[in-house]
């Protein structure tokens, strides 16, 4: 069902005899340039974090404060 999401194959199902008939595939390779756009984002994502973090924790200090 994974392959399906993904799109990778198009395939039907016969349910009462449990076969999958695959219609339609595809190959898919993920390459060096690949795993550097995807380093960038997870990079990007992981400061996004960080500076989530900070906020949220200066925003706890302030409300402390408050009280």
């Amino acid at each position: 069902m994974n392959a399906v999401k993904a799109k990778l194959i198009s395939a039907t199902d016969n349910q009462p005899n449990k076969l999958v008939y695959i219609n339609q595939s595809s190959s898919r390779s993920f390459g060096s340039d690949d795993w550097k756009v995807l380093s960038s984002k997870l990079s990007q994502w992981s400061d996004s974090i960080d500076n989530l973090i900070e906020v949220v924790g200066q925003s706890l200090n302030d409300v402390k404060l408050l009280v």
